[in-house]
Order: C-alpha cells, then sequence, then structure tokens
C-alpha cells in the first residue's frame, strides 16, 4: 500500500471521479476543472481511475458487436490522453505564472489510481502476450504531467484517507456491494472511492481514537450518458469534490457539480450549454 505522511497542518484535496474517455464523448468539463483546481489551488488531486475507458479492450462486449464496432486501441488512448492535456493545461498555466511573476510556488500531489477500465489493457495483453511491449500504460501521458500512477488495486493513503478505484473483499478480487456505510464498517479506515455512479458519503467515530472516519463513493465526472445504465441510472450526480481541513483521515466536504461549473466558466446552465454545443444528441439525463 502506498503511504503519503500526513502532516501537522490540515490540507485540501481535490477529488476527480470516473471520466471514462472515449472516442466521440465530450471532454467540455475537462478545462472547467482544471480551472477550478487551479484557483482553488489544493494540496493534492487525486483522479479516481478510469480515466480511459478503453472500449476496445473490453470483455463484456463480443468481437463485432454492435458496442464494439469501430473501436479502435489508438482512439482509447488519444481520447484519455487528449483530455489529459485539457484538464492540466490551466493548471500548468497557473504554475508557470506563479513562476513568472516570483510568487509562492503551487506544487500540489498529483495522483491517479488506475480503474478497471484502465485494466482492461493489461487483462487483454495477458490473453494475447504476442502483444505485450506494444500496448500498455506506458501509452498513457499521465507520467509526462507528474501524475503519479497507483496500480489497479492497490490504494494509496494520502493524509488518512485510502484512496483506490475501488475496494475489494478478501479473497475475491471483488468490489464490496452495499453503501458506503457499509464499506467503511468493513475497512475500518476513511476510504474514498470511484467506480460507481453514485454520490454516497457515510461517517463514524472510531471506539479508539475518537476520531471521525469517512466513507466516501463518487464515480461520475462525465457528460455523456452510459447506455447499460439505462435512462432512469443516469440520473446521478456528476461532479468533484473538494475536501477541506483534510488532517488524519478527517475532513470537511464539498461538492462541486459539472452544472455549477458550467455556469461559472461557460454562463450557462450545463444542459443549455450541451444542447447548444451538440444539439444532435439527447440530454435527457442532464436535469
Amino acid at each position: 500500500m502506498a503511504t503519503k505522511r500526513s502532516t501537522d497542518k490540515p490540507r485540501r484535496h481535490i477529488y476527480v471521479p470516473d471520466t471514462q474517455l472515449r472516442k466521440g464523448v465530450p471532454r467540455d468539463h475537462l478545462p472547467w476543472i482544471g480551472q477550478y483546481i487551479a484557483e482553488w489551488k489544493p494540496d493534492a488531486v487525486i483522479l479516481a481511475g478510469d480515466w480511459y475507458d478503453c472500449p476496445s479492450m473490453s470483455s463484456h462486449s463480443a468481437p463485432g458487436s454492435l458496442d464494439k464496432e469501430g473501436s479502435r486501441y489508438v482512439d482509447d488512448i488519444a481520447a484519455g490522453n487528449d483530455g489529459l492535456a485539457e484538464f492540466m493545461a490551466p493548471i500548468h498555466a497557473e504554475r508557470a505564472r506563479l513562476e513568472r511573476r516570483k510568487q509562492k510556488a503551487w506544487n500540489p500531489e498529483l495522483n491517479v489510481t488506475l480503474g478497471n477500465h484502465e485494466d482492461r489493457i493489461r487483462r487483454y495483453v495477458e490473453n494475447n502476450p504476442v502483444l505485450q511491449g506494444a500496448l500498455g500504460y506506458q501509452d498513457f501521458d499521465f507520467g509526462k504531467h507528474g501524475i503519479t500512477v497507483h496500480d489497479f488495486g492497490k490504494p494509496a493513503v494520502i493524509d488518512g484517507i485510502a484512496y483506490c478505484h475501488f475496494f475489494s473483499a478478501p479473497m475475491t478480487g471483488r468490489a464490496y456491494g452495499g453503501t458506503a456505510a457499509n464499506i467503511l464498517n468493513k475497512l475500518g479506515h476513511s476510504f474514498t472511492q470511484g467506480h460507481r455512479q453514485v454520490f454516497e458519503y457515510a461517517s463514524r467515530n472510531c471506539q479508539v481514537t475518537g476520531r471521525e472516519q469517512i466513507g466516501l463513493i463518487a464515480g461520475a465526472c462525465y457528460l455523456h450518458a452510459e447506455g447499460y445504465l439505462g435512462y432512469q441510472a443516469n440520473s446521478h450526480f456528476r461532479g468533484i469534490i473538494v475536501k477541506n481541513e483534510v488532517r488524519d483521515g478527517q475532513y470537511d466536504i464539498m461538492r462541486v457539480s459539472l452544472d455549477y461549473l458550467c455556469r461559472t466558466y461557460a454562463g450557462k446552465r450545463l444542459k443549455a450549454y450541451l444542447q447548444d454545443a451538440y444539439p444532435e444528441q439527447s440530454w435527457a439525463h442532464i436535469k
């Protein structure tokens, strides 16, 4: 387990849930998030994983199926890398501006906990070893932007919060089900995960230490609808999470919706923006 030392001074984290970038999905929200991060200057930024959707590597869709028709690995990588550049551009620009003006430097910790969608590549290469070395995590641009990569399933503990794409039941490797409170009781440790298109938050006080432990599940930071979820299940929270006063696994939480970011940086409600920008698509899932 990767562990980063907690400090005496409370810190700020910004958590970016799953983006599931692939060819053809809008990425307009990514510069908004980057700009928000540049303005709020957190000490740590954590990407939940499933930044890359990797549909060409999916084992859920049969070769030749409608879902996989036209999918290409190079497109999967390009969508994620281009989105990453758009997201990071305001952050890089702000750091450069501070340096030019000889102002206090801002060097946030940047982390990603790889998800099961990125792990599709590893599993595909395992089943097709002739591709070993040709395809792999080296194609991601995380390192180019100074983002520390935490392997799929390996938690990163930052200021007492265990971050992982999801937490799995012992001896199975399968993601815990149930509520955030249920997972918190099983882990006995403050945690944050993505993976599930929900916003769930739970807290309890440790009987031994008296400290608050917090469980958080937030797994959607994208604009498109996922067909497999159906109409009703696509109307979930979409946005980022700000954690203020982070110390020893405790923090004050603030949700920041994509609608708020759109109004702030594009000057209109998210649904209206998307209807204007992409009139050929249905945005019924955006409320």
